[in-house]
């Protein structure tokens, strides 16, 4: 170590880079008080004691998620300048250093991702958010640009459930679907001109554009009582392969378990990520502390409860875990579950790099990852989905 804190191969101004004198001081009026050198103070003391030098590096945090880190006794900003930022590290949890390099391309030599963005004077960008107000402007801009109409309501006599299929050109639901009278409504929310095709439906809608969470945002925005009729509505992803028979099964299983939020098994052979939730064959049922957002079950009552997470979301992430803490502290544990007697395959793989959906999200200045850690900080709730 030199004098100033640094190891002998950091240059002082390399440090300075990521410092922001006037934000620390602000932050610590104690340092302004005594009158210290406030790099000086940061170098030899605060980061110690877990000040942080700018407002997107969180010592604490990067420790945290870093345990090899906070294992050593290197200071945790130096440890990002010299190793973290290379190894795509993120400094904060509003930033997602992979999309936002994947975003703005190559950086300059030594320039780590937080400094090219802090450079830039920005509120946010693809991957980066100087605060969550700045990541909800964002997903305000989005939503703002969403709209759904009703191209069609037949729906008739009243049911009990309903399914919500997402539904476009490439959907797989010619596969299963059918023309077959069924004890629950299907609404198509269309998001291409599929619709066109004439699909035996008892609702369509079209979005003009957006995601399956930012429609269902739109649609109670609009009309707040859409699903109140329901005792439960399915969501359905487009890449899903299924039966009719197996629907009704699930709709049955739920209700008969009182179960307020829901989800069938993942057959063995489906693209997914979380273990948990592949087919148990010894298995009838089995409680989680929340189901996935591919294909939830929600109950009429758990809808109305977590229909204002829809808007803190726009790409799913984290939607999950802040549901399902909400539904268990309302309603108590044992009321989510994952259904093994019933089996879904979820048949694409999912690609967050160059799958286009996740470009789609990328151009609209949306990381999945932060809003994930967003809204663990906004309601507390975390993954994984696990047995409880």
């Amino acid at each position: 170590m030199n004098g100033n804190g640094l190891p002998q191969n950091i240059d002082l101004n390399y440090a300075c880079a990521l410092f922001d004198t006037a934000w620390y001081l602000d932050q610590n009026p104690d340092i302004a008080q005594a009158g210290c050198d406030p790099l000086q103070h940061y170098l030899e003391y605060g980061a110690w004691e877990m000040r942080n030098p700018n407002p997107l590096f969180d010592s604490d945090w990067y420790l945290a998620v870093n345990p090899d880190v906070a294992q050593t006794s290197v200071n945790p900003l130096v440890h990002y300048l010299t190793i973290g930022a290379a190894e795509n590290r993120d400094p904060h949890p509003l930033f997602d250093t992979r999309t936002y390099r994947e975003v703005c391309g190559p950086l300059p030599a030594q320039m780590t991702p937080l400094e090219a963005f802090l450079a830039g004077s920005q509120q946010s960008c693809a991957g980066a958010y100087l605060s969550i107000d700045a990541l909800s402007k964002v997903q305000q801009h989005f939503l703002d640009q969403v709209t759904v109409q009703t191209i069609l309501d037949q729906h008739g006599a009243a049911l009990p459930w309903a399914v919500f299929l997402q539904c476009g050109q490439s959907s797989l639901h010619p596969q299963w679907l059918t023309t077959n009278p069924k004890p629950w409504h299907l609404i198509l929310n269309c998001y291409d001109e599929t619709y066109c095709q004439a699909i035996n439906a008892d609702i369509v809608l079209l979005q003009n554009q957006g995601t399956k969470f930012s429609a269902v945002y739109r649609i109670l925005e609009n009309n707040p009582r859409f699903f109140e009729a329901y005792e439960y509505v399915l969501f359905l992803d487009d890449d899903v392969l299924v039966t009719e028979e197996a629907i009704t099964q699930l709709f049955v299983i739920a209700q008969s378990k009182n179960l307020k939020l829901a989800q069938p098994s993942v057959a063995p052979e489906s693209a997914h990520t979380w273990n948990v939730l592949l087919t148990q064959p010894d298995s009838f049922i089995r409680t989680l502390n929340t189901v996935e957002i591919m294909m939830p079950l929600l109950s009429r009552e758990a809808l109305q409860l977590g229909s204002h997470l829809f808007s803190r979301s726009i790409s799913g992430w984290g939607l999950d875990f802040a549901l399902g803490d909400l539904v268990s502290r309302e309603f108590g544990s044992g009321k989510i579950a994952v259904i093994d007697a019933v089996s879904f395959l979820h048949a694409r793989t999912i690609d967050v790099v160059q799958g286009a959906y996740y470009r789609m999200l990328r151009e609209n200045r949306i990381s999945p990852l932060v809003e994930e850690r967003v809204m663990g900080l906004l309601y507390g709730a975390a993954g994984p989905i696990r047995e409880v």
